[in-house]
């Protein structure tokens, strides 16, 4: 609702408690970091007390929000894509978002000429 209403600041905070599990899978070395996120995929309790899916589609949200009003870097976004894949890897949703932003930041490149 906040964020249909143009306070996107507003609406990502109200989502940004999903960012100390992002900063803490993050800390982790790559061996642990998968290691948790098959833990979490074979957890029947989910994480931080959200169901993965639900997890997950709240982390995409934010995601989408931030991709829409430019807030934070190329490599924020890839990393929380990274973590919903791990999560739910056969997202057919995770996959259309992720695919949808790389081809626009591949077009933005494309329009700028970098290679």
């Amino acid at each position: 609702m906040k964020y249909s209403c143009g306070e996107t600041s507003a609406a990502l905070m109200m989502l940004e408690q999903d960012e100390v599990v992002v900063d803490k899978l993050l800390s982790l070395d790559e061996h642990n970091f998968y290691e948790s996120l098959n833990r979490y995929r074979k957890s029947n309790s989910g994480i931080e007390g959200y169901r993965n899916d639900i997890f997950v589609n709240r982390m995409l949200k934010s995601t989408e929000w931030m991709i829409e009003s430019g807030l934070k870097g190329v490599s924020a976004k890839m990393n929380r894509f990274k973590i919903c894949l791990g999560i739910t890897p056969c997202s057919e949703k995770t996959r259309y978002v992720f695919a949808k932003y790389l081809d626009s930041v591949i077009f933005i490149r494309s329009v700028r000429g970098e290679d």
